[in-house]
């Protein structure tokens, strides 16, 4: 496929600029750093220090307001309550599991910046909800009379729910079948309702990392299917929402890309792909109606966490096609150890930004400092992942 001239994230128009620039960068220390972009495929070498002050996994970004040079976005990420906790203890039923943070992009006559604000409890457990399960992997988007948030949840009808009996200390990884859920609010920063202890879309293997937007005036859903608790390999399926963007058109699931499909030879991205999974999934569509799927592959909790994406070719292809093909590059566009010195560890679950001065960024969450969680892999009881951004040059395409 030609290399793409200009580039636009959904519906915008983006205007690329050339292969070098340089911005200024305020990390979350408030220190300014100056740094030189040079183009490395589809990402380039500016990358942020950690902007989130707390624990922040699968960040979802919104626009919350803007002028022609500034905006003000809110991040909705997994939070998880034992991040940096030296003495971890029994679940609390009363957690919140997914925060609410500002991120702040400024420009001025020096350069551009990005900051982070204030960061809250986004969502509160839902009355159902007895035993506090994990509220994970929201993905928010403006739908018909407001906001609507989806994200991942443990099923009350799992053989080894959390929700039939107290979390485990530690809490078995994975153990419970995951459904999709949806929350509503009439504003970002308002108050977010849970309507019911139904599962939207569950899976024996699970149903997780659900991501929903807007094209071509309709509303569409992506998410991760299988491959949760190491069964099925995994698929991305997407399908159609209704115009409230809380419920599936009927008759409108397919599979958009398969885990099992996507091979290729021993010690290339493509086998790591498929020898490992297919999840986090999030759109990007240009303004020539071009559509590319991120991802994640890896383990979760390791090193070996990547971010990669598949041109799946036009808009229009998707009715008849799929993403079942070599992602770009046969490369991750972020791996660890990617942007020194601000070095990331096991980054992953990306989305697309657009800021007002027309430059898309990644938006993705990486370790910070060790890996893991105190009841992951590893053994690491000081782990968090922050929420990162780094600008996306979708003008360097491979040929």
């Amino acid at each position: 496929m030609a290399a793409r001239r200009s580039t636009a994230l959904l519906t915008s128009a983006v205007v690329l600029l050339p292969v070098t620039l340089t911005l200024r960068v305020a990390p979350v220390e408030a220190a300014v750093v100056h740094v030189t972009c040079i183009s490395r495929g589809l990402t380039c070498d500016l990358e942020t220090p950690a902007l989130s002050a707390v624990d922040a996994a699968d960040p979802s970004i919104v626009r919350l307001s803007d002028t022609h040079r500034d905006a003000v976005y809110e991040a909705f990420s997994s939070a998880d309550e034992y991040a940096d906790a030296r003495h971890p203890t029994k679940d609390d039923p009363s957690r919140d599991d997914i925060t609410r943070e500002q991120l702040i992009y400024r420009c001025a006559q020096a350069g551009c910046s990005w900051q982070s604000g204030p960061s809250s409890n986004a969502v509160s457990a839902p009355a159902w909800d007895v035993n506090g399960c994990p509220m994970e992997a929201p993905g928010v988007f403006k739908a018909a009379g407001g906001y609507v948030m989806w994200f991942d949840m443990a099923s009350a009808s799992a053989p080894d729910s959390c929700m039939q009996r107290a979390q485990l200390n530690p809490p078995a990884v994975d153990s419970a079948y995951y459904c999709l859920y949806y929350a509503t609010a009439t504003s970002l920063v308002g108050s977010w309702q849970v309507p019911d202890g139904s599962g939207l879309v569950c899976s024996p293997d699970g149903a997780i990392d659900p991501e929903p937007f807007s094209h071509d005036d309709r509303n569409y859903l992506l998410w991760k299917d299988g491959n949760v608790s190491g069964g099925p390999a995994a698929t991305i399926q997407m399908s159609r929402l209704d115009s409230a963007g809380t419920a599936l058109v009927p008759g409108t699931t397919r599979t958009l890309a398969s885990q099992s499909a996507i091979t290729g030879a021993p010690g290339t991205f493509a086998r790591y792909v498929h020898d490992s999974t297919l999840e986090a999934p999030a759109p990007l569509i240009t303004s020539e109606n071009d559509f590319f799927l991120l991802f994640a592959t890896g383990i979760w909790d390791s090193s070996g966490y990547e971010e990669g994406i598949i041109d799946c070719g036009s808009w229009s292809s998707l009715t008849s096609g799929s993403c079942d093909r070599t992602p770009v590059g046969d490369a991750p566009i972020l791996r660890t150890g990617d942007f020194p010195p601000h070095t990331v560890i096991g980054p992953g679950s990306g989305t697309a930004v657009e800021t007002p001065d027309k430059k898309a960024w990644l938006a993705y969450g990486s370790w910070d400092g060790c890996v893991g969680y105190w009841n992951a892999r590893g053994g690491c009881r000081l782990g968090s992942r922050r929420v990162h951004v780094v600008e996306l040059r979708l003008d360097s395409l491979p040929s």
